[in-house]
C-alpha cells in the first residue's frame, strides 16, 4: 500500500501493488509455451522443406527413368523386328526386352520413393500450424501479461484518494473495491440554507464557511444554482 486516505494523486501514480509472484510464474510459463510452439512450427517447416527437396529430386529421377524407358522400348522393338526377319539374333532381342523391363521397374521404384518418405513420418502441409492456431497459442501469454499488469494499481485521473479499504497483507479478488479516486476538479457542495439566508445566496455569489472545511481555517465557494424549498429549508448548490 503506497498511499493513504486523502493522499493526492496524479494520473499514472502507483497507488498499490498486489503480490505478483503467482502472476509472473504464469506469465513465464505462457512465454515458454509460445516459444515451444514457435520451435515446433520451425521444425515442421524445416522438415517440409526437406521433403519438398526430396520430392523434386525424385521427380527429376523419374524423368530420367522415363527417357530410359522410351529408349529401351524403341531398342526392344528394333531388335525384335530384326530377330523376326532373321537379320538379328534372338539373344540381342532378349537383352533388349530385359533392358526394357528393367527400365519399367526403375520407374516404379523411383515413383514409390516419395510416397514412402511421406508415409514414414514426414510432415504434411496440413500439419503446419496455421495463423489462427498461432494466435491461439499467443492468447494465454497476452492474458498472462494483462494479469501481471493488473497487479500494479495506478491512478487513472488527477484527484484525491478516498474510501480506502485496502490494507497491507489483505487478500483481494476481482471486483473488490479497494479505494476511490475523487476528481480534483469539478467538486461541488450541496448546502441547506434557512429562508432568512436565501436573499444572500444569489447565483455567482461567494460565501465563506469555516465550519465545513476540514483542512483549512476557511474555504470559499461560489453559488451556481438554487432550488425552491422542498420543506422547511431551502437548498443551494455551490461549486
Amino acid at each position: 500500500m503506497l498511499v493513504a486516505t486523502t493522499s493526492a494523486s496524479r494520473p499514472g501514480r502507483l497507488l498499490a501493488r498486489i503480490d505478483e509472484r503467482d502472476f509472473r510464474v504464469r506469465w513465464t510459463q505462457a512465454k515458454a509455451d509460445v516459444a515451444a510452439t514457435r520451435a515446433a512450427i520451425a521444425s515442421k517447416q524445416a522438415q517440409l522443406e526437406v521433403q519438398r527437396t526430396a520430392i523434386d529430386a525424385a521427380k527429376a529421377t523419374i524423368d530420367v527413368d522415363q527417357a530410359t524407358v522410351t529408349f529401351a522400348a524403341q531398342e526392344n522393338k528394333r531388335y525384335t523386328d530384326l530377330a523376326t526377319t532373321g537379320y538379328g539374333s534372338v539373344q540381342n532381342a532378349q537383352q533388349a526386352q530385359s533392358r526394357n523391363a528393367g527400365a519399367q521397374a526403375a520407374i516404379a521404384r523411383d515413383t514409390a520413393k516419395p510416397r514412402l518418405r511421406s508415409e514414414a513420418g514426414g510432415p504434411a502441409q496440413g500439419e503446419i500450424v496455421q495463423p489462427t492456431q498461432r494466435w491461439r497459442a499467443r492468447k494465454p501469454r497476452s492474458q498472462a501479461e494483462l494479469n501481471l499488469d493488473y497487479t500494479s494499481i495506478v491512478a487513472p485521473i488527477d484527484g484525491v484518494v478516498g474510501n480506502r479499504t485496502l490494507r497491507t497483507g489483505q487478500f483481494v479478488q476481482a471486483g473488490t473495491q479497494l479505494m476511490s479516486v475523487v476528481p480534483a476538479t469539478g467538486a461541488y457542495v450541496v448546502a441547506n440554507f434557512k429562508e432568512t439566508q436565501l436573499p444572500t445566496c444569489a447565483k455567482a455569489s461567494r460565501s465563506i464557511s469555516p465550519s465545513t472545511c476540514s483542512r483549512a481555517s476557511s474555504c470559499t465557494a461560489t453559488s451556481t444554482a438554487s432550488h425552491p424549498p422542498a420543506a422547511r429549508n431551502s437548498r443551494c448548490c455551490a461549486g
